[in-house]
């Protein structure tokens, strides 16, 4: 048999579907070709060129470095990109963040707080405007029938002319004495001042409440510039025929009283305009308490409508006058503004 006829070519060895781990391959080695088992053919790190594609974690090279941050360890910015980093590495970021999650728990546990603070605030400065009416306005003490002045005379004189004291303890007509208060008093009918309840002590206040509104039809803009209303929904009765307060519809004017129970006072406003104008200017409405300007207040412009939407907080006194004005008067024609129907303007008494 001729060399060439034991001659086999790989191609003419049969093809296989798989490996078996009892399978064996041929391997050159610096030791001469062996057979190796399937089972015990090992591929490591050292010689897969795309490790790191298919390794979640890869190799950990590269530098790492760290700062400090409420007492955890974190890796900072400039830390190599080919660092993959460990558990080890990332758990001061973990355990400040469980920390940060519990502060943020603490605080949403307590957020009304601040809007409560604000509401407490504006509570004290409202009952602040009472104490200082209070002390601000002379007061008259109303003495009880059959009470006493306990007063002891120490100084009196005869005569103008001659001012010889006199210790006969008489009393001379129009004639000066000095006269000193004793200390011993403890009847029950010694004259004392009142106490001033700040609390509300009727079944009905005098809160001077008002509400103006425009019902039924549009209504033309008064040349003043003061808006107008033809219907009172809030006023009358004990609002204002106790206390002295006047209120005008049309031109509209709210005037507070002068005297009377009522007294300095946190009023709540509230407006809903709407001015149909079909100028493109954007005209604000403003609110005047006693000629000073308290809101101003622009349009949101819908078609031939500026509407005015808003409400304020303001404080008010005895005398004060509260004035709504849009910003143009004297228009007439095409141009002459209408208080839409719908309209309102109110203040309501808080404090």
């Amino acid at each position: 048999m001729a060399i060439e006829d034991e001659i086999v070519n790989i191609s003419d060895l049969d093809v296989g579907s798989e490996i078996l781990k009892t399978d064996k391959l041929i391997v050159e080695t610096n030791n001469g070709t062996k057979l190796l088992d399937f089972k015990d053919f090992v591929i490591g790190v050292d010689n897969i060129s795309f490790y790191h594609l298919i390794s979640g974690r890869g190799v950990n090279v590269g530098n790492k470095e760290f700062m400090t941050v409420g007492g955890f360890q974190l890796l900072r910015s400039d830390t190599d990109e080919d660092h993959k980093p460990t558990y080890a590495d990332l758990k001061g970021t973990i355990e400040l963040t469980k920390k940060n999650y519990d502060a943020y728990s603490a605080i949403a546990a307590v957020s009304a707080m601040p809007g409560q603070n604000r509401g407490d605030i504006q509570n004290i400065l409202a009952r602040l405007g009472q104490i200082t009416a209070l002390l601000e306005t002379p007061q008259k003490v109303a003495l009880k029938a059959g009470a006493k002045l306990r007063l002891n005379k120490v100084k009196s004189w005869h005569t103008a002319s001659n001012p010889a004291q006199r210790t006969d303890w008489e009393w001379y007509d129009n004639r000066p004495a000095d006269l000193t208060v004793m200390d011993d008093g403890t009847d029950d009918d010694i004259v004392t001042m009142p106490a001033r309840l700040l609390s509300e002590t009727t079944s009905v206040v005098n809160s001077v409440n008002f509400k103006v509104a425009v019902t039924g039809n549009n209504i033309a803009l008064p040349t003043s510039g003061n808006l107008g209303f033809n219907r009172t929904v809030i006023g009358g009765g004990q609002d204002f025929a106790d206390t002295g307060a006047t209120l005008e519809r049309d031109p509209f004017k709210m005037v507070y009283p002068a005297i009377g129970s009522f007294t300095t006072s946190t009023i709540s406003f509230d407006a809903y305009i709407e001015i149909i104008y079909t100028s493109a200017e954007d005209i604000p409405i403003e609110v005047y308490i006693s000629g000073v300007i308290a809101r101003k207040c622009y349009p949101q412009i819908v078609g031939d409508k500026n509407i005015y939407d808003f409400s304020f907080i303001d404080q008010v006194t005895n005398d004060d006058i509260i004035l709504i004005k849009f910003g143009v008067s004297g228009r007439t024609g095409y141009n002459a503004p209408l208080i839409g129907d719908g309209s309102s303007f109110s203040g309501v008494r808080m404090f």
